[in-house]
């Protein structure tokens, strides 16, 4: 059943067949509240703000169980932390790689430059995966990662934020990766 806004709350959870309860009540209203991934922490400190005893664990094992029933998708796109998607619609990722920003890219939207390049991306990934007799698909996902706009615009006097720094392997101390190529 989708997370929409016909579907009551109390629906919702009655059709995945788990007891209604203040904090599912409350961890799902949020979700269905936001466009943003929340991660199970920010979802943890707002369920708070109406349910000041609601346990990191209880956030935690609610966002898994809905995650479990295919209704919540639970995102690992390396932000350091497990992020939370309630949007049903089929789309993809695209993420900061510094600040962490996660928003939702549409292959129908007529802003996107990447359209067809994506859809050749998904049929290739998917065939490639038709070929492997030993694995089956389940999800074609898509992550596109850059830098927003935010942390490109220099903020007055300073510069504009760096991008992530790695360790070098033979030093150990942090090299930073640019690339001039669009994708890449």
């Amino acid at each position: 059943m989708e997370l929409s806004e016909a579907n009551t709350t109390e629906t919702i959870l009655r059709s995945w067949g788990l007891r209604v309860t203040p904090q599912r009540t409350a961890v799902l209203d949020i979700l269905r509240a936001t466009s943003e991934h929340p991660s199970a922490e920010s979802l943890f400190l707002k369920a708070r703000e109406s349910m000041p005893a609601i346990s990191l664990k209880t956030v935690y094992q609610i966002l898994h169980d809905f995650a479990a029933l295919g209704e919540v998708d639970l995102l690992e796109v390396g932000t350091g932390q497990a992020r939370f998607d309630a949007n049903p619609r089929r789309h993809h990722h695209l993420v900061c790689s510094t600040c962490g920003e996660i928003r939702d890219i549409y292959l129908d939207s007529p802003r996107d430059t990447w359209q067809s390049e994506v859809a050749e991306l998904e049929a290739g990934i998917a065939a490639g995966v038709q070929s492997m007799e030993d694995f089956e698909a389940e999800k074609v996902e898509v992550v596109v990662k850059g830098r927003c706009a935010r942390c490109r615009t220099p903020v007055a006097g300073k510069s504009p934020n760096p991008p992530p720094q790695e360790a070098s392997e033979e030093s150990g101390t942090p090299t930073v990766k640019y690339s001039t190529e669009k994708g890449r």
